[in-house]
């Protein structure tokens, strides 16, 4: 039951757009473009999470280490987060050049790439133009670290932390550990993927990419927080951008 209860709030939320802030001409999901406003949207999404989380642990009555919520190694945390983040912006520069040397080796000329990359991005024009629009400096000092930090990072690896443990409990006893482990990470980051709905099938695939490496970096750790610092800068640097109006 505590798994049903948390592993449907991605897919609910997804669901329920409209709760995450206003939607933009295009009727994609955007954030409030107020500082009152993006205050409540921040604390509404908090508290909803909050019902579903806690409900979820009056079942399971899971303690910290077997949510994953003890933290480790004093500043550590931070600094794997952003270890992580380097490493992953890093990859996905060789994987982004390869594809372009990929597709040049086929004929296809420097226009058409970057049309079919622009094609191919998640629809998240709605989320840009909002944080675009508001050059407050304290709605742009929000942006990158309340939206990115507590909104997405704390919130969505408290859900993943207490979803791997669900996992975990109702895989077979016969099941090694590392069986175990790619169970709860695939379904996790499904279940993640399809919570981004809203941003078209490349946001579901990459949020799916992204949420199979939280996974795994919560599991290696055995501890959310260095999950938590790596979303959090990982958003952090899309909104920064975002705020000056730059495509990241």
């Amino acid at each position: 039951m505590a798994l049903i209860i948390i592993g449907s709030y991605p897919i609910v939320s997804a669901l329920s757009v409209k709760l995450r802030g206003a939607t933009d001409s295009n009727d994609t999901v955007a954030f409030p473009t107020s500082i009152r406003g993006l205050l409540i949207f921040s604390l509404l999404q908090m508290a909803i999470f909050g019902a579903f989380w806690g409900i979820a642990w009056a079942f399971s009555r899971y303690d910290k280490d077997r949510l994953f919520l003890r933290w480790k190694e004093g500043i550590l945390p931070v600094i794997w987060g952003a270890v992580y983040v380097i490493s992953l912006y890093m990859a996905f520069g060789f994987i982004l050049l390869f594809i372009i040397m990929a597709l040049s080796m086929f004929g296809i000329k420097g226009n058409d790439i970057t049309q079919i990359i622009q094609n191919s991005k998640p629809q998240t024009g709605g989320l840009i133009d909002s944080i675009a629009s508001n050059q407050d400096p304290l709605y742009k000092f929000l942006v990158v670290t309340l939206l990115p930090f507590v909104v997405a990072g704390l919130r969505e690896e408290l859900w993943r932390g207490a979803t791997l443990a669900g996992l975990d409990q109702i895989c077979p006893k016969s099941w090694s550990t590392p069986m175990r482990n790619v169970f709860a990470i695939v379904i996790s980051s499904v279940v993640f993927g399809l919570g981004h709905l809203y941003q078209g099938p490349s946001g579901i695939i990459l949020t799916g990419i992204l949420g199979a490496l939280l996974g795994i970096v919560v599991l290696r750790h055995g501890s959310i927080w260095p999950a938590v610092f790596m979303h959090g800068f990982i958003d952090a640097i899309s909104f920064a951008a975002a705020s000056q109006n730059v495509k990241p």
